[in-house]
């Protein structure tokens, strides 16, 4: 079937027309004539120009569309002939519009039924497929024949990038020139203020503060929304309150979680407190009070201070002691009471003040303490010791343990003890020396480093012995005016100028007339009949005060030092008191136990603060204790004991003891997990305790 456009604009919108369907060569010859009498009546009255080119005559099925062909070979549209000739031809062609062949029509043979043959000198014959569009080269368009675009030209889809809701997005006419300079405008940012117009564009101001002076919430400002206030729940605050405490925001309001508790510690005083002050104190003025002492009654508030009242009455005691025997501490009337208000107890009567044993009583002659051990010299020569018994340190021939007195075997009676870390020594009356207890240096002075649990006899040391002192691992004493070391040695401590351990004595080279001797660790030091102290050994904290901390293995005498009356010893320090009854120590003062108001070490001696009518002294590895002439003991450092009718103290490391000097019977206090107190348990006690079975 053959299929003919009626018009140009028919095959550019490529409509088949049905009317001029042929299905036989000669209803085709029929229909050509027809186009060829409609085509010589539409183009009578158009341009002349409607043809360039009398022999070229166009194929039908090539008809120009109508954009119009400029090919010179072709029929020329009347349309685009119109654009250029006249004003624009307004007649609509019949759908078969078209140049035909002027040409004789070629009878020889059928015409093709898809294709009409075209008898010219045209070389383009063929009919383009029904469907082909080729658009036209030439925009240039009358109106009627405009290009309509198809149908399915692109659109944006809809959901296009919306913003989030903060995101500042500034108006369509912002940053855009028209604005008067200088004149004020609005950028768009609700977070800028005072926005002027500079060289014809909107710039923004000075930043927006925001500030709604509420504690509780949090001020931020949104380019799109301007200032905005959250909830700052959780956040401290201050809810102005100065009573409260703990002030927390809870939703957008400031709440006090506490109330502040005001208290100056002066029962003398109203302790209150304002919402716009805090805690204020007033006068009590006249209120009841209480001064402390339980032995006044009705104690009044005066100039902030508590007044006392008026003594407390009790009955007359049972014995004639003091006319007062209410208890300070208690308040309570006292039977058998000394002139504080304490109890003498069961065994003792109150009598002249004093507190007197109802039963005669063991009295010591001198106290010694070791690491975990105590003994007693008694008046009659016996040495008594107790707690552990480990290395044979209680000298009762074995090695167990004992929370009471057992006696140091021994043929002999005693005039003088000394104790150290693990073994001990005595003078007997005949002037020998016997020690017992740890030997593993040589410290026993046997000749061995065999442990002895009894008594024995150092060697050389049958007669003549006047001083004996120790060490840790060392012991030194006198014979006959010269002075004699033995024992550990790897700091020169033995003073005989090597550095090498001896089982048996040997003489300390140019140190006589000693009176006094004790040592520490590493060291040793003696006291001559001039007050002088000299001493030797380890000094790595200044220990030898002779003004550096360089090790000495020859004796030097301790800087600034003179009237000394006693010496005590410590592991790394030293102390002294003089004849005027102040105490002066040296060496390791991590503890404060040097009393000169520091924890810092010293290489000379300093003053022990507060210490001034003191007749003894004693030292350990962090605390010290001092007797004074009124029989009061005092420490400092780590231990800030306290305790009254003292006539001698000693102390070691956990534990100390000391002699009554009321009574002379032995006492002590501290730890006594092995039974170093002596009172047959192993509870240990802050206050003095009585040995058991002295």
């Amino acid at each position: 079937m053959v299929v003919l456009c009626a018009a140009v604009a028919a095959c550019n919108e490529r409509v088949p027309l049905d009317d001029f369907a042929f299905e036989t060569p000669e209803q085709l010859a029929e229909g050509l004539d027809a186009l060829d009498a409609g085509t010589q009546a539409d183009t009578a009255g158009t341009d002349t120009a409607a043809a360039t080119d009398a022999g070229a005559a166009t194929d039908a099925g090539a008809a120009l569309d109508s954009a119009g062909s400029t090919d010179a070979g072709q029929v020329t549209d009347a349309g685009s002939t119109a654009d250029t000739a006249g004003p624009a031809d307004t007649h609509t062609p019949p759908q078969d519009a078209g140049s035909l062949d002027a040409s004789p029509k070629d009878t020889s043979s059928p015409p093709d039924t898809s294709t009409l043959q075209d008898t010219s000198t045209s070389k383009d014959t063929a009919v383009p497929p029904q469907d082909t569009f080729v658009p036209p080269k030439d925009t240039n368009v009358a109106p009627n024949d405009t290009y309509v675009p198809p149908k399915d030209t692109y659109v944006p889809p809809k959901d296009t990038y919306v913003p989030p809701k903060d995101t500042y997005v500034p108006p369509k006419d912002a940053g855009t020139t028209g604005c008067t300079s200088g004149a004020a405008c609005d950028d768009g940012n609700k977070c800028t203020t005072g926005d002027k117009c500079v060289a014809g564009t909107c710039v923004g101001g000075a930043q927006v503060t925001c500030d709604d002076n509420k504690p509780c919430t949090k001020d931020v400002c949104s380019p799109l929304n301007g200032c905005v206030y959250t909830s700052a729940s959780g956040a401290n605050c201050n809810d102005g309150n100065k009573c409260t405490t703990g002030d927390k925001c809870i939703s957008t309001k400031c709440v006090g979680s506490g109330q502040l508790k005001c208290s100056d510690g002066n029962a003398c005083t109203k302790d209150l407190c304002q919402s716009a002050l805090g805690c204020i104190f007033t006068s009590a003025e006249g209120q009841n009070c209480e001064d402390g002492n339980k032995c006044t009654e009705g104690d009044r508030c005066k100039n902030k201070a508590c007044a006392a009242g008026d003594p407390k009455k009790c009955l007359k005691p049972a014995q004639p002691c003091l006319a007062s025997a209410c208890s300070v501490k208690t308040g309570s009337c006292v039977v058998n009471a000394l002139p504080d208000g304490s109890s003498c107890g069961t065994a003792m009567v109150c009598k002249s003040a004093k507190c007197i044993p109802t039963q005669p009583v063991v009295q010591a002659k001198a106290i010694g303490v070791g690491i975990k051990h105590s003994c007693a010299l008694r008046t009659d020569g016996v040495i008594r010791c107790w707690g552990d018994g480990q290395y044979g340190r209680l000298g009762a021939g074995s090695v167990s343990k004992s929370n009471t007195p057992v006696s140091v075997v021994s043929k002999s009676k005693f005039k003088a003890i000394a104790i150290g870390r693990e073994h001990g020594c005595g003078i007997t009356t005949y002037g020998s020396l016997q020690c017992w207890g740890r030997n593993s240096s040589g410290q026993i002075g046997s000749g061995t480093k065999v442990d002895q649990a009894i008594a024995t006899t150092v060697s050389g040391m049958n007669s003549g012995v006047g001083a004996v002192g120790m060490g840790a691992s060392h012991t030194c004493a006198t014979r006959s005016g010269k002075l004699y070391c033995w024992g550990y040695n790897q700091h020169g401590q033995l003073g005989d100028g090597t550095k090498t351990a001896r089982l048996k004595p040997v003489e300390v080279a140019g140190v006589t007339k000693v009176r006094m001797i004790d040592g520490g660790y590493g060291f040793t030091c003696v006291l001559r009949d001039d007050g002088t102290v000299w001493c030797w050994g380890q000094n790595d904290k200044g220990q030898l005060g002779i003004g550096h901390k360089l090790a000495n293995v020859k004796p030097a005498a301790v800087q600034g030092l003179s009237g000394a009356v006693s010496i005590d010893a410590a592991y790394y320090s030293m102390c002294a008191v003089k004849s005027d009854q102040t105490v002066w120590c040296w060496g390791y003062n991590g503890y404060g136990q040097l009393g000169d108001g520091t924890k810092t070490d010293q290489v000379k001696p300093v003053q022990v603060k507060g210490m001034t009518d003191a007749l003894g002294v004693s030292i350990d590895q962090d605390s010290a204790c001092g007797r004074t002439k009124s029989a009061i003991m005092k420490c400092w450092g780590k231990t800030q004991s306290t305790f009254s009718l003292v006539a001698e103290v000693k102390i070691n490391a956990w534990h100390g003891c000391v002699i009554n000097s009321t009574t002379g019977a032995p006492q002590c206090f501290g730890a006594n997990h092995d039974g170093q107190l002596g009172d047959g348990t192993k509870t240990s006690s802050s206050k003095l305790v009585g040995i058991k079975g002295l």
